[in-house]
């Protein structure tokens, strides 16, 4: 799973290319982020390449938003996720305990 802020701006422009790399391997990815439209628009430019994404709209400075996510995550991956990978920006200092994360 990927968090991120808009990636096709030139701040984030190396996380488009992170799960561009991930998936050009085969990796199952989940993206995550609380701007829908624009994981909408990326979304459909990886369909179109045949990249294997899928997405939640999701704010994980939110207890409740992760709780949920995670649900949705080992949902959809059968509890058999490639990998994690969590990019925020740091402007909250959140802080996420082994056992929100050990429910996938």
């Amino acid at each position: 799973m990927l968090h991120t802020s808009p990636p096709k701006t030139p701040k984030f422009l190396h996380l488009h290319a992170v799960v561009e790399e991930l998936a050009g391997f085969g990796a199952k990815i989940q993206l995550c982020s609380r701007n829908e439209v624009e994981l909408n628009k990326c979304l459909e430019e990886w369909r179109i390449k045949g990249f294997n994404v899928t997405s939640s709209v999701c704010d994980v400075t939110s207890t409740e938003q992760r709780l949920k996510l995670m649900h949705d995550v080992s949902s959809v991956f059968d509890g058999k996720l490639n990998i994690l990978v969590c990019f925020t920006l740091l402007d909250k200092f959140v802080v996420f305990r082994f056992s929100i994360w050990s429910v996938l």
